[in-house]
């Protein structure tokens, strides 16, 4: 019971045996756990003191079990003063969510303060590279990023390299993929690169068109049987080892490619039942179509042209000229019905439509049985 009236803070719920203080000992054991986790205790020895850290805990109770852990191992950590206290009502945000940007905003102004926060972009690529260099180098090692003008030359010929390849796996042809192995073959070949350096661009390249992939949502797997990927892993032969990649990419593409025809085939199948549904609707337009399907108005005019032959407009017309034509053959109904009953709406509009289309009014028609 922690009511008021019969506790009185902590000596109070202590004295009540409400509440049991663990001790000193206990945090101890378990800030030297928290220690045990680290990877690289050597690399924490050697660089931590480098490292600049901004903390928040968002007022909650992180302050000192965070601080105690990184001091004890060297790493200096500056803390938002406006957020460090424990606070209920979390009076410095609006929600005390990580995830919401404007919750780290205060953490974000202090970083600028003692450093760069647009160093993070720097940092997340070298930790990037970081992980590709482990397949090669293995576990335990300490990869420390060069900033030399011709280390950043490299970085931005690599993206180069990388962002083509993925762009190739959306939308590339045969010819295309090909010239880029082939382009890609030759920079190695005349950057002289060692072995190491082969294997790691290959393996990023590699990287690069399985995240394409994933973001297409193509099942790679399917690919691999017939691939060398030892040729790309350990590779021995560079231009094997880029053959074996264009291939890969040629099967992203094909793949992305085979999903857009399918589902540009699909698309236009409902949006062709919908017209044949709705074409009575004077509002039934281009605009309002692609709106419903929530496609532009450019790529949808080149996929129903593709499926159907002719302009949604076109098709569209066609559809209110032939239910146009069996009311006037079946019904006694007014032209200007007619015109309203098969979305046309204005009578002098309609007749102008039916005799560009039929080459006789719509009264002529009707006079002539249908003809």
């Amino acid at each position: 019971d922690f009511t008021e009236d019969s506790v009185k803070g902590l000596d109070g719920a202590c004295a009540a045996e409400n509440v049991t203080v663990v001790g000193a000992s206990l945090d101890a054991e378990y800030f030297a756990a928290v220690e045990r986790l680290g990877l690289s205790p050597e690399a924490v020895e050697e660089y931590g003191g480098k490292v600049k850290i901004v903390y928040t805990p968002v007022h909650g109770t992180g302050y000192m079990p965070v601080t105690k852990v990184l001091g004890h191992m060297g790493i200096s950590v500056t803390v938002v003063p406006e957020q460090a206290k424990p606070d209920t009502e979390f009076s410095t945000v609006r929600v005390p969510n990580p995830e919401e940007a404007d919750t780290l905003a205060l953490g974000v102004k202090l970083s600028d303060e003692i450093g760069s926060y647009s160093a993070l972009s720097e940092g997340y690529q070298n930790a990037m590279a970081a992980l590709d260099k482990r397949l090669i180098a293995g576990q335990g090692q300490v990869y420390t990023p060069s900033s030399s003008p011709e280390s950043r030359r490299k970085d931005l010929e690599l993206d180069a390299w990388l962002t083509r390849a993925a762009a190739l796996c959306r939308s590339g042809k045969k010819e295309e993929i090909a010239a880029f192995c082939g382009e890609l073959a030759q920079h190695v070949a005349d950057a002289e690169m060692d072995a190491s350096e082969r294997q790691l661009l290959l393996l990023q390249v590699l990287s690069a068109v399985l995240a394409a992939a994933g973001r297409a949502g193509v099942d790679v797997a399917p690919a691999f049987p017939g691939l060398h990927m030892e040729w790309v892993l350990q590779p021995a032969d560079i231009t094997a080892g880029v053959e074996q990649l264009g291939t890969l990419m040629q099967f992203v593409s094909d793949a992305v490619r085979r999903e857009v025809a399918t589902s540009g085939s699909e698309l236009i199948a409902q949006a062709v039942a919908y017209t044949q549904s709705n074409y009575a609707d004077k509002d039934l337009s281009l605009e309002s179509l692609c709106a419903l399907f929530q496609i532009s108005q450019t790529q949808f005019s080149l996929l129903f042209k593709r499926e159907m032959g002719t302009s949604f407009l076109q098709y569209l017309l066609d559809q209110r000229i032939a239910a146009a034509q069996k009311l006037l053959r079946e019904t006694s109904m007014k032209i200007y019905q007619i015109a309203e009953e098969t979305g046309f709406g204005d009578a002098s509009y309609f007749s102008y439509c039916f005799k560009q289309r039929c080459g006789l009014s719509p009264k002529e028609y009707r006079m002539q049985g249908g003809a």
